[in-house]
Protein backbone atom coordinates (compact mmCIF):
# COMPACT_ATOMS: atom_id res chain seq x y z
CA UNK A 1 0.00 0.00 0.00
CA UNK A 2 2.19 2.92 -1.36
CA UNK A 3 5.25 1.98 0.59
CA UNK A 4 7.80 2.37 -2.50
CA UNK A 5 9.65 5.74 -3.15
CA UNK A 6 9.11 6.33 -6.27
CA UNK A 7 11.43 8.19 -7.66
CA UNK A 8 10.28 10.95 -11.01
CA UNK A 9 7.05 10.30 -10.52
CA UNK A 10 3.77 11.74 -8.66
CA UNK A 11 3.77 10.43 -4.83
CA UNK A 12 0.97 7.59 -4.14
CA UNK A 13 -2.62 8.49 -2.46
CA UNK A 14 -0.83 6.81 0.75
CA UNK A 15 2.43 8.88 0.51
CA UNK A 16 0.16 12.07 0.16
CA UNK A 17 -1.97 11.16 3.41
CA UNK A 18 1.06 10.08 5.33
CA UNK A 19 3.58 12.14 4.51
CA UNK A 20 2.71 15.30 3.20
CA UNK A 21 -1.10 15.72 4.73
CA UNK A 22 -0.29 13.70 7.85
CA UNK A 23 -4.35 12.36 7.68
CA UNK A 24 -4.31 11.07 11.35
CA UNK A 25 -5.93 7.63 10.13
CA UNK A 26 -6.16 5.44 6.46
CA UNK A 27 -9.37 3.52 6.05
CA UNK A 28 -9.48 1.06 3.19
CA UNK A 29 -12.18 -1.49 2.37
CA UNK A 30 -11.89 -4.35 -0.26
CA UNK A 31 -15.91 -4.89 -0.98
CA UNK A 32 -14.37 -7.91 -2.87
CA UNK A 33 -13.06 -9.37 -0.07
CA UNK A 34 -15.13 -7.64 2.44
CA UNK A 35 -11.80 -6.88 4.06
CA UNK A 36 -11.71 -3.58 6.49
CA UNK A 37 -8.08 -2.30 7.00
CA UNK A 38 -7.32 0.88 9.23
CA UNK A 39 -4.15 2.32 9.77
CA UNK A 40 -3.40 5.02 12.53
CA UNK A 41 -0.36 7.93 11.83
CA UNK A 42 1.94 7.15 14.55
CA UNK A 43 5.58 8.30 14.24
CA UNK A 44 5.76 9.88 10.83
CA UNK A 45 3.89 6.19 9.80
CA UNK A 46 0.71 4.48 9.34
CA UNK A 47 0.25 1.49 11.58
CA UNK A 48 -2.06 -1.02 11.17
CA UNK A 49 -4.61 -0.83 13.92
CA UNK A 50 -6.59 -4.20 15.77
CA UNK A 51 -9.96 -4.08 14.37
CA UNK A 52 -12.88 -5.72 17.18
CA UNK A 53 -15.87 -6.98 15.43
CA UNK A 54 -15.48 -5.69 12.07
CA UNK A 55 -15.56 -2.18 14.46
CA UNK A 56 -13.10 0.48 15.43
CA UNK A 57 -13.43 3.63 17.02
CA UNK A 58 -11.76 7.03 16.67
CA UNK A 59 -11.94 8.85 19.83
CA UNK A 60 -10.88 12.29 18.50
CA UNK A 61 -13.75 12.32 15.91
CA UNK A 62 -16.15 10.63 18.81
CA UNK A 63 -17.49 8.65 15.63
CA UNK A 64 -16.43 4.80 14.95
CA UNK A 65 -16.22 2.87 11.75
CA UNK A 66 -17.41 -0.38 11.37
CA UNK A 67 -18.92 -3.23 8.33
CA UNK A 68 -22.64 -3.14 8.44
CA UNK A 69 -24.63 -5.67 6.43
CA UNK A 70 -27.79 -4.01 4.91
CA UNK A 71 -29.44 -2.72 1.45
CA UNK A 72 -27.93 0.63 0.63
CA UNK A 73 -28.28 1.95 -3.38
CA UNK A 74 -30.39 -1.34 -3.93
CA UNK A 75 -27.48 -3.50 -3.18
CA UNK A 76 -28.02 -6.00 -0.16
CA UNK A 77 -24.44 -6.37 1.39
CA UNK A 78 -21.49 -5.41 3.56
CA UNK A 79 -21.01 -1.68 3.99
CA UNK A 80 -18.69 0.75 5.07
CA UNK A 81 -20.62 2.67 7.76
CA UNK A 82 -20.23 5.13 10.43
CA UNK A 83 -21.73 4.53 14.39
CA UNK A 84 -22.16 6.54 17.55
CA UNK A 85 -21.25 5.88 20.98
CA UNK A 86 -23.63 3.66 21.85
CA UNK A 87 -22.95 1.76 18.92
CA UNK A 88 -26.06 2.74 16.80
CA UNK A 89 -25.48 2.92 13.06
CA UNK A 90 -25.59 6.81 12.02
CA UNK A 91 -28.86 7.20 9.34
CA UNK A 92 -27.91 7.75 6.08
CA UNK A 93 -30.49 10.54 4.23
CA UNK A 94 -32.96 8.51 3.03
CA UNK A 95 -33.02 6.33 6.76
CA UNK A 96 -33.58 9.65 8.26
CA UNK A 97 -36.16 10.65 5.41
CA UNK A 98 -37.98 7.55 6.23
CA UNK A 99 -37.87 8.25 10.00
CA UNK A 100 -38.78 11.89 9.87
CA UNK A 101 -42.16 10.34 7.42
CA UNK A 102 -42.84 7.57 10.18
CA UNK A 103 -42.43 10.11 12.39
CA UNK A 104 -44.50 12.57 11.17
CA UNK A 105 -47.20 9.59 10.09
CA UNK A 106 -47.44 8.47 13.93
CA UNK A 107 -47.96 12.50 14.94
CA UNK A 108 -50.52 13.05 12.86
CA UNK A 109 -52.63 8.98 13.89
CA UNK A 110 -52.38 10.70 17.24
CA UNK A 111 -53.67 13.37 16.63
CA UNK A 112 -56.57 12.28 14.84
CA UNK A 113 -57.23 9.22 17.61
CA UNK A 114 -57.20 12.50 20.16
CA UNK A 115 -59.71 14.38 17.94
CA UNK A 116 -61.83 11.29 17.70
CA UNK A 117 -61.66 10.54 21.38
CA UNK A 118 -62.22 14.24 22.17
CA UNK A 119 -65.75 13.70 19.73
CA UNK A 120 -66.22 10.74 21.58
CA UNK A 121 -66.23 12.08 24.79
CA UNK A 122 -68.50 15.34 23.44
CA UNK A 123 -70.96 12.77 22.21
CA UNK A 124 -71.18 10.85 25.36
CA UNK A 125 -71.66 14.54 27.07
CA UNK A 126 -74.40 14.88 24.84
CA UNK A 127 -75.89 11.56 24.96
CA UNK A 128 -75.89 12.04 28.81
CA UNK A 129 -77.53 15.38 28.37
CA UNK A 130 -80.09 14.04 26.65
CA UNK A 131 -81.00 11.58 28.78
CA UNK A 132 -80.87 13.88 32.02
CA UNK A 133 -83.98 16.15 29.96
CA UNK A 134 -85.79 12.85 28.99
CA UNK A 135 -85.76 11.69 33.08
CA UNK A 136 -86.27 15.33 33.46
CA UNK A 137 -89.70 15.46 31.44
CA UNK A 138 -90.56 12.11 32.84
CA UNK A 139 -91.23 13.23 36.30
CA UNK A 140 -92.93 16.53 35.15
CA UNK A 141 -95.15 14.25 33.09
CA UNK A 142 -95.48 12.47 36.21
CA UNK A 143 -96.34 15.89 38.67
CA UNK A 144 -92.67 15.87 40.28
CA UNK A 145 -90.76 18.80 39.86
CA UNK A 146 -87.16 17.70 38.73
CA UNK A 147 -85.48 20.96 40.10
CA UNK A 148 -87.37 19.95 43.56
CA UNK A 149 -85.33 16.67 44.04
Amino acid sequence: LGYSERTGKPPTKWEVYEQILAIPYYVTFDRVSNELRIFKLEGGSYQPQTIDNSQFWIPELQLGLGLWLGKYRGLNRLWLRWYDQQGNWIPTNAERAELERQQKELAQQQAQQERQQKELAQQQAELAQQRAQQLAERLRQMGINPDEI
